[in-house]
């Protein structure tokens, strides 16, 4: 379940990185960008610990 909600935030927030930074404020953008790296080390984090295996498994990720 936990990996699946680091999986779903970090779709999310790269979904998040669409804000129009012309004619948003500064502080929204700079929330996005950060928003990104934040769950960027989050997802990293969980890959390096092996907690994807069952999703790489059940998707066959590993053999492409």
């Amino acid at each position: 379940m936990k990996t699946k909600l680091i999986l779903v935030n970090f779709m999310a927030s790269w979904i998040g990185l669409s804000v129009d930074t012309e004619y948003s404020p500064l502080w929204a953008s700079i929330a996005a960008v950060a928003w990104f790296l934040i769950s960027g080390v989050l997802f990293l984090r969980a890959s390096r610990r092996g907690d994807y295996k069952k999703i790489e498994k059940r998707f066959k990720i590993d053999e492409l």
